[in-house]
This record gives structure tokens, C-alpha cells and sequence, in this order.
């Protein structure tokens, strides 16, 4: 029998896993445009060239249309299945939550808010607890660049009081990746401090979560009273 060698081949034959990354590219794109090296189509080219430019394949699905429309070779059909797949992925992060997990460290809390870092805007959320650290309720609180005149303390705590909360987390992300906190992150993250322990609802950490595990815990860099324990 004659060996299967292309991507489409492969996987009817021993399934998705046995692909390499840029060979799962090649799939979704299915074509590529401009002449082909010896040996390589077209479309596996095009696929390698987005690998070596952003990175792997979790950063490629994680572009935005104008992102992928500066691409050579990246037409609207191209880049409506990538935006399409990407999409599926987020979605799957989010409704793998466990809303009930025990939040013990910074990395459990990743963990429940990894989906933030597929986010192609800042996106702030709010985690209620009980005293044993449980989720009670989860709220995304805004959209946009993080500004006290937007995210304001007060409503935060009114969703604390209502949820019944023992403590609080927060969570947002940072689209560029880079997880340093911005003076209004530190600010923003200082004043609800202080609210929370006013009200006797502390603040035991804020996360900022960017892609592939990367993340900064405000806890971890001893910028808050209490810690996930």
C-alpha cells in the first residue's frame, strides 16, 4: 500500500495528533498562493511563514482579522477559518471551568481564568469566594483599557456583598503579553485593596494573565496583605 504522506491523508489514516503543528495549519488553510520550493507546496510555505513569524500555533489562532490581514496569502476565506477556530478554542477554555475548584495558589487561579489570555481586549474579572477559598460566583466586570473611572471599587464590592463573598479575586489580561502592571493596574489594584479590607472582604490576589502560562500575581510580589491559602 502507498504511504499517505499529505496532512489530510495522515489524519484519516492515524488521526489529528500524529500533525505537526505547521501540518494542522496546512489543513485549515488548505491552499496557498505563490510558487512552491521543491518538495513543499505552496500551503505548507504559507503555514510555516505564519509559525516563524508569531511564534506556534496557539499564537496564530489568537490574531485578530487585521493581524492576519497584513499576511500574504491571507484571504477572507483564510482568515474567517482561522478567526472561526480560534474562536472554538476560547470557547472550550471557558467552559472547561470548574466553578466549584478550591483556588489554593496563583497557578489554580491561571488556571480558572487562562481563557482571559485569548482575549483580543483588556477584559477584568471578578471571583467571589467563600472562606474556604470555593468560587461562589464568577463576573466579568468590563471590557476596554483598565481606568478606575470605568472599573470603580465600589461596584465591585456591591457584587461582594450580594454573592456573600469571604474574599476576592481578580483577574485581566494583557492582549500584548507582557504581564508588568501599568501604574493604573497598581493603582486600580491598591485602591480595591483598601476597600476590601475596609469591608472586611480582602483582596487575596490580582492576577494579570497573558498566553502560555505567563502571568503576574500581585500576591506573589507581596503587593497585597493576603495570599491564596
Amino acid at each position: 500500500m502507498m504511504e499517505l504522506a499529505g496532512p489530510r491523508e495522515k489524519i484519516l489514516q492515524g488521526g489529528a495528533t500524529v500533525l505537526s503543528e505547521s501540518e494542522l495549519l496546512s489543513v485549515l488553510l488548505r491552499t496557498g498562493t505563490g510558487k512552491s520550493e521543491p518538495g513543499m507546496p505552496a500551503v505548507h510555505q504559507l503555514a510555516n511563514a505564519l509559525l516563524k513569524q508569531h511564534g506556534n500555533l496557539e499564537s496564530v489562532l489568537a490574531l485578530s482579522a487585521t493581524e492576519l490581514g497584513v499576511t500574504h496569502g491571507l484571504g477572507p476565506a483564510k482568515i474567517a477559518t482561522l478567526l472561526s477556530v480560534g474562536e472554538i478554542c476560547r470557547r472550550f477554555q471557558c467552559n472547561d471551568r470548574n466553578p466549584n475548584e478550591q483556588l489554593l495558589n496563583p497557578q489554580t487561579v491561571y488556571e480558572l481564568f487562562s481563557w482571559l489570555a485569548y482575549e483580543s481586549q483588556e477584559v477584568l474579572c471578578a471571583a467571589f469566594l467563600n472562606s474556604e477559598n470555593r468560587v461562589l460566583q464568577i463576573r466579568e466586570i468590563f471590557r476596554g483599557i483598565l481606568d478606575g473611572t470605568v472599573a470603580r471599587p465600589r461596584e465591585i464590592m456591591i457584587e461582594a456583598l450580594r454573592s456573600n463573598a469571604a474574599k476576592l479575586l481578580l483577574a485581566h489580561n494583557h492582549p500584548s503579553d507582557n504581564p508588568s502592571p501599568s501604574k493604573e493596574d497598581l493603582r486600580f489594584t491598591r485602591l480595591l485593596n483598601l476597600t476590601g479590607r475596609w469591608l472586611g472582604i480582602p483582596l487575596i490576589d490580582h492576577l494579570i494573565i497573558c498566553r502560555r502560562g505567563i502571568y503576574y500575581s500581585f500576591a506573589e510580589h507581596k503587593q497585597l496583605r493576603g495570599r491564596c491559602r
